[in-house]
């Protein structure tokens, strides 16, 4: 992570960072899903997710007061929102396509 001179820095780094740790257990426990190894009466992912995490947190926050957890929930939620508005996901579709050619490697003769 960055510094914490930089506290915008941070926090860019942290929401990369735990997000890539939720994204990584969601993907394992749709793997678990999909290889049919979950319950049929399972409660759907995201039930699940915010039980697990809100397990693990819970006792975690006892020396932070309500409202700084207030302005993290805050911050979170406006920097999901910007994400959400200025970030544009093309459909693969919609992609004009290139044909993919290796580079010649470099450093290695040729043989004759």
């Amino acid at each position: 992570m960055t510094s914490e001179s930089d506290p915008a820095s941070a926090f860019v780094d942290a929401l990369l960072t735990y997000s890539g740790l939720l994204l990584k257990i969601d993907d394992h426990m749709r793997a678990y899903s999909d290889a049919g190894l979950s319950a049929p009466d399972a409660p759907p992912r995201l039930e699940t997710l915010r039980t697990l995490i809100g397990g693990t947190l819970a006792d975690r926050f006892g020396d932070l007061a309500d409202t700084d957890l207030r302005t993290a929930t805050r911050t979170v939620a406006r920097s999901v929102q910007a994400i959400e508005e200025e970030i544009l996901l093309v459909p693969i579709a919609a992609t004009r396509h290139h044909e993919v050619t290796s580079l010649p490697r470099r450093g290695r003769r040729r043989r004759r």
